[in-house]
């Protein structure tokens, strides 16, 4: 990860902390996407919450950028990781706290390990065309969904619990024991996103405007636009 200028000290020491938390107490999942952004050079960035009206966002840094890395030519997972960023509201910090950090790392991070997967593989598109890499936004919004339904529950403390709870995240059993709520991330992806199982949504690299690389010219493919 790579913390750009807008992330004073106490907060990278709040991120730092999220990441040990996760790497410590995650499932594989979790710790799988931590490791990925920690080696690779995801921008980390805040801004105030009313700019962004969420804990968090993840979107490229700089699209035109990353459409001409893409042409160039082959570009690997983790150093596709440097195209994207995570945008953090200060709310998240100085609010939700801790519990707030984890969460939005561990929700925008998958996203930023499914866009560098994305990235990577078009850049590999003449070459490899099946092996294309794309998701529809029902597909990443129920991932990240249920991995911060899993986190959530793995840590199992009562306000992280009340947390997934609020969210329709997690479920708590009869026993007490607490599970991702599936039936409740379904719901929020129809009521969030408008999409379900059976109409998905748009295609990611279409809302994030990417195109696979190809051996054709264009003035457009070669500026990124």
């Amino acid at each position: 990860m790579r913390y750009h200028s807008s992330i004073s000290p106490k907060y990278a020491a709040m991120l730092d902390a999220a990441v040990e938390v996760i790497l410590e107490r995650g499932n594989e999942g979790h710790r799988k996407t931590v490791n990925a952004l920690v080696k690779g050079e995801t921008e980390i960035r805040v801004v105030r919450l009313d700019k962004i009206g969420c804990s968090g966002v993840t979107g490229l840094v700089n699209r035109p950028r990353t459409n001409r890395r893409i042409r160039a030519g082959h570009m690997g997972f983790i150093e596709s990781l440097g195209e994207v960023h995570i945008t953090f509201a200060d709310w998240t910090f100085e609010t939700a706290g801790s519990r707030g950090v984890e969460g939005t790392l561990v929700h925008e991070g998958l996203h930023a390990f499914d866009f560098a997967h994305i990235i990577s593989s078009f850049s590999r598109a003449e070459t490899d065309p099946l092996e294309i890499f794309d998701l529809s936004l029902y597909e990443l919004e129920r991932r990240a969904a249920v991995a911060s339904g899993e986190y959530l529950s793995l840590i199992g403390a009562p306000d992280y619990v009340h947390e997934g709870q609020q969210l329709g995240l997690v479920m708590v059993d009869d026993d007490g024991t607490p599970r991702v709520d599936i039936g409740g991330i379904e719901a929020r992806m129809q009521n969030g996103y408008g999409v379900n199982h059976l109409d998905q949504g748009v295609m990611i690299s279409q809302l994030l405007r990417l195109r696979p690389r190809d051996s054709s010219f264009s003035l457009r493919g070669m500026l990124g636009i």
